[in-house]
């Protein structure tokens, strides 16, 4: 009797613990589309701060020369960030996107390379878009996914 009570047990929470994993917890969040400028936010005091090593890496936005030669491609960095409000989305994916520009000046530094082809991609749709970027937004969180690629200088 024991046995089979604590058989029952376990193949309760194992089908409880399946049944959460399959439900999607944030669906249909980031479903409103922000774009900003490109110029203005790498412009910003904020963006000056917080890029160290800017001045010594190029990067280039929605650019496809075919004269570089690409030392890394299709780099995919994504960033989320949890916003006390509606009201502080653009403050949000400002954080977010010079978050991820400083990775890239990072990896690109240890790479001595320029960053090339930067796009603005989420959940597929890639687009290329030469001085604007894509922020998603739901009610509490946000999210930006940039592709870009690693050239020689």
């Amino acid at each position: 009797m024991m046995k089979k009570l604590l058989l029952f047990i376990l193949l309760v929470l194992f089908f409880v613990g399946c049944g959460r994993s399959s439900i999607p917890l944030n669906k249909g969040a980031l479903q409103q589309r922000n774009v900003y400028d490109v110029n203005e936010i790498l412009g910003s005091e904020y963006a000056k701060q917080n890029i160290k090593g800017f001045d010594r890496v190029r990067l280039e936005f929605g650019s496809n020369d075919q004269n570089k030669t690409i030392k890394k491609a299709n780099i995919k960095v994504q960033k989320y960030v949890t916003t006390s409000s509606v009201e502080f989305i653009k403050d949000a994916c400002t954080e977010a996107f010079i978050e991820i520009i400083r990775k890239y000046v990072k990896s690109a530094i240890k790479h001595k390379a320029d960053v090339v082809n930067i796009s603005s991609n989420w959940r597929g749709n890639k687009e290329l878009l030469k001085d604007k970027f894509v922020c998603m937004s739901g009610p509490k969180t946000i999210g930006i996914m940039l592709t870009a690629d690693f050239a020689e200088k």
